[in-house]
């Protein structure tokens, strides 16, 4: 396995293949991950690595939540998901359409 995004995420149970076979989902502690830290007003290291890498920003006041992901945000992880098997084996991405 290469040592991708998609790579550590799987290794840490936070990835999953979707139902379709041709891309990933994220598993249940992911999004409850995602949730706790979106939704915490504490700066934790993934906050601030999120906003350091323009990922997240404030979320708007009423909303309920403290962050929201940006649009870069949403693109990287719409990419990541959609990627169907890049680090398994990347001779069977060659020639593939994205």
């Amino acid at each position: 396995m290469r040592d991708t995004v998609q790579a550590k995420l799987l290794q840490l149970g936070l990835l999953q293949r979707n139902a379709r076979g041709a891309g990933w989902q994220l598993t249940q502690l992911a999004r409850e991950f995602l949730s706790a830290t979106l939704s915490s007003s504490h700066e934790s290291t993934l906050t601030e690595d999120l906003l350091k890498l323009g990922m997240i920003a404030p979320a708007p006041i009423g909303s309920g939540m403290s962050w929201v992901f940006t649009p870069r945000g949403r693109t990287l992880l719409a990419y990541l998901l959609d990627r169907p098997s890049a680090f398994e084996d990347p001779a069977l991405d060659f020639g593939r359409e994205h």
